[in-house]
């Protein structure tokens, strides 16, 4: 529970800064599908864009072709 309330108090510290985004991209981690995360997103007219696993697997793998 704890590390879902700080995801949610790290996005509000990033919109303070840089302004509220259009969407959020996110795995599906707890910290992301949790309830707190889904309310605060909604309250804020954020849409939520799960990435598929794949795109994830494929990301790692040019993280180690790029270096």
């Amino acid at each position: 529970m704890k590390e879902r309330k700080r995801t949610k108090d790290v996005l509000e510290e990033w919109i303070v800064i840089n302004g509220k985004p259009k969407k959020v991209m996110r795995d599906n981690g707890k910290q992301f599908t949790s309830k707190i995360f889904k309310h605060f997103l909604e309250h804020n007219n954020i849409k939520d864009k799960p990435i598929r696993r794949s795109y994830l697997q494929l990301k790692e793998k040019w993280k180690h072709i790029i270096r």
